[in-house]
């Protein structure tokens, strides 16, 4: 008698087999013959280079800058993006969603997030990081207090994802510890060790000397380590996850899939977008010179049919095609799944991406409204918020898109977008359960989350000691020139850990601060990097800080391989002017018109002058009157009396001293005077007020990135070449014992 098989759990049908294909509600053929038709029909719109394409989009720009009746009303864009909001509630449709609703699959991936949730816990972890404390140190710990005295950089949160592990990190023992390991460097206590980054397969660590753009170089390590040639590096340790910890994140990839993800990765998926585009528009207009029905074949090939048009049939095809440019150009469109306005090229790349040129987007008055994907296509929505168009992603550009997917479900490296989602969103639950006391009370934190719960509770501020993916998409040159040179059209940079020392100083500055004055600030985060921008190198300066007014984070910015613990005082002194300083940018967005302008009348108003009467800092007056703002803003706190000094004796001085003072005033109250906080002078600390910025053109910058670049692929080689020298060593020793077990 055949046995009854167990009832199948709602949720989780046929889940071992789920494909992404399987989501799609049009699945791409899997013939070689589509296939080829499909790149066929993406290439034979390439009509123009890329910078070709792009100089048509400065020409376009500049003839509407000249033409006032042309120009897009920035009312109406500002409108469209406070709307952005409520029109994305009304449109939040998910054709994966309904599907994954259907089927039950929603269930089940709550279900299974909840699973790998329960098992980040400080007791489990705890467990993990003994054995390991056992084998090195010889004792084991009771809690996170024990674990900070010989570790204080290590977190509460660090140990719980300990319990996803095979092993603790060795990286944990040997880094920021109050005590030195045999054979290891001295340099080895001043780092902080940190759990870096995640994938499918294994969690990365690393320390705070790395770089914060470095998901190329954490690839091609991992690429070693799974050869079997090597787990760690002198920077990176990349420890597995437990079996039943990668089953559950196999399963899980799937079911993450959702239009906003499948729209950012055609999005940044096709670098000819933007050349296509313009293709597109051409045929369009070749069409319509004819009176051709859509989507009717241009023959022989669009390049050929274009250069035979001659006469009057060439002069309306110009015609047809620069209004249908000028009006595409003059659309003002918010992109809802990105949650981005879009810029004059990207409105090319956008048609570049779909089946068709909208019939919205060529009417006779540029198009103004939003975006926002559904199934595998994109729907336009109008100002009043009714969908006036659906237009399909073209056939190859979905079928890259599912390609992308469908490797990120076996995809070990950090390039895998839907990973980092998952962990980004693991990692922010399990903090909230450090914050609501689930791995102990609050005189059981870790030293760091101590600092971090202080200045959430006291000024609402978070200090991020997770590390976390941010994706900078470059968007312009201006981009470029800010965030620097990469081979894709992003960046992905990741933040690095805080260490106590800096947590420390960072609650002693935001202390000085009244709460008035902060509440422009949401959080503050740390970036690392190789080398200075383009930017910096171009102006002279280096940038030690930034304020993001979208997301209200100060990020600030530190070398790679420079440790907080050996810099010297005065750096760290500046460091802390740096995070005043971008605390005074929060401040400056909130100013009125007004305001701004009684500012950039003491020192912005282009006659000459005597800078020693104006500035207190050489970069207060390096670039413009927000930045001269900060500066002094900064100074006003943490160089009170020596202000207040050189205001008495310089009238434009003491216009700003008295204009802090009248801010002061307003925001709290109280007219607040400081007294000295830092032990140096501004000049002590800055340098000269008039000196020479080494600046560079644009070419000289990126010549000598490049050239840094080079050098480092050199070196990289040699490295690769030791890894593949001792990998050929390993191999002949054991053919040398097979040898010798032969002979005996």
């Amino acid at each position: 008698m055949k046995k009854p098989g167990r009832p199948r759990k709602k949720g989780v049908l046929a889940l071992s087999r789920l494909s992404i294909l399987d989501l799609l509600p049009n699945k791409p053929s899997q013939l070689v013959v589509d296939v080829d038709r499909e790149r066929q029909e993406l290439y034979s719109h390439l009509l123009l280079t890329h910078g070709e394409a792009s100089r048509r989009i400065e020409q376009l720009d500049e003839s509407r800058r000249n033409d006032s009746e042309a120009q897009t009303d920035q009312k109406t864009a500002l409108a469209l993006l406070l709307r952005g909001h409520e029109i994305a509630l009304r449109h939040n449709q998910d054709a994966f969603a309904e599907l994954k609703e259907r089927l039950g699959l929603n269930e089940a991936r709550e279900r299974l997030e909840q699973e790998l949730l329960d098992k980040i816990a400080f007791a489990a972890g705890l467990k993990v990081f003994n054995v390991r404390a056992k084998k090195l140190l010889k004792r084991s710990f009771k809690s996170i207090q024990e674990i900070n005295e010989i570790f204080p950089q290590i977190t509460m949160l660090e140990i719980a994802f300990l319990a996803l592990l095979e092993e603790a990190p060795e990286s944990m023992f040997t880094y920021g510890a109050t005590f030195l390991r045999e054979g290891f460097d001295p340099e080895c206590q001043q780092c902080v060790p940190m759990h870096y980054a995640s994938n499918v397969e294994t969690l990365v660590y690393a320390v705070d000397m790395i770089n914060s753009d470095l998901s190329s170089e954490i690839a091609a390590k991992e690429a070693f380590g799974y050869l079997g040639m090597t787990g760690n590096d002198e920077r990176l340790e990349f420890v597995p996850l437990k079996a039943d910890v990668k089953q559950r994140l196999g399963l899980l990839i799937p079911l993450i899939l959702s239009n906003k993800r499948l729209h950012q990765c055609v999005w940044s998926g096709c670098a000819e977008g933007l050349m296509v585009g313009f293709g597109k528009i051409s045929a369009e207009a070749y069409r319509k010179t004819f009176a051709m029905p859509p989507n009717a074949p241009i023959t022989p090939t669009l390049t050929k049919a274009i250069e035979a048009l001659a006469g009057d049939s060439l002069a309306r095809y110009n015609e047809l095609r620069d209004a249908m440019e000028r009006t595409i150009h003059g659309a003002a469109i918010v992109d809802l799944a990105r949650e981005t306005m879009l810029r004059s090229g990207e409105m090319f790349k956008l048609v570049g991406l779909l089946q068709r040129v909208p019939k919205c987007l060529t009417g006779e008055t540029p198009f103004c409204g939003y975006i926002s994907p559904y199934g595998v296509g994109v729907k336009f929505i109008d100002r009043q918020g009714k969908v006036v168009d659906y237009v399909p992603y073209s056939d190859w550009n979905v079928r890259q898109a599912v390609l992308a997917f469908h490797g990120e479900v076996i995809d070990l490296s950090h390039h895998n977008r839907t990973a980092t989602v998952l962990f980004a969103s693991l990692t922010q639950r399990a903090e909230l359960k450090v914050f609501e006391g689930e791995f102990g009370n609050a005189s059981e934190l870790s030293i760091l989350e101590e600092i971090q719960i202080d200045l959430w509770l006291k000024h609402r501020i978070k200090l991020e000691l997770a590390c976390r993916d941010r994706t900078i998409e470059l968007r312009s040159m201006a981009d470029v020139i800010h965030y620097g040179l990469t081979p894709h059209d992003h960046h992905v940079f990741t933040n690095i850990k805080f260490g106590v020392d800096e947590a420390r100083q960072i609650k002693t500055m935001i202390g000085l601060l009244p709460q008035a004055l902060l509440t422009g600030v949401k959080s503050i985060c740390k970036f690392n990097f190789d080398s200075q921008s383009p930017e910096s190198i171009m102006n002279g300066t280096a940038t030690l800080g930034e304020y993001l007014p979208e997301t209200g984070e100060v990020v600030l910015y530190g070398m790679r391989g420079e440790l907080y613990a050996e810099i010297s005082p005065a750096r760290k002194a500046l460091r802390g002017f740096t995070l005043v300083h971008e605390i005074g940018e929060s401040v400056w967005q909130f100013f009125s018109a007004e305001q701004r302008s009684a500012w950039k009348k003491i020192s912005w108003n282009g006659t000459p002058m005597d800078k020693a009467q104006h500035f207190l800092t050489w970069y207060s007056h390096a670039k413009d009157e927000r930045d001269d703002f900060c500066d002094h803003f900064a100074c006003y706190i943490l160089h009170g009396p020596e202000f207040k000094t050189k205001g008495q004796q310089y009238k434009p001085l003491g216009l700003k001293y008295r204009f802090m003072q009248n801010l002061f005033l307003e925001k709290t109250g109280s007219a607040v005077e400081y007294p000295q906080i830092l032990g140096w002078t501004t000049e002590e600390l800055h340098g000269a007020i008039e000196r020479e910025a080494n600046t560079q053109t644009l070419e000289e910058a990126i010549e000598a990135i490049e050239r840094r670049m080079r050098e480092e692929e050199q070196e990289a080689k040699k490295r690769i070449g030791r890894y593949v020298s001792s990998w050929e060593e390993l191999v002949e020793r054991a053919h040398a014992n097979d040898d010798d077990e032969e002979i005996a």
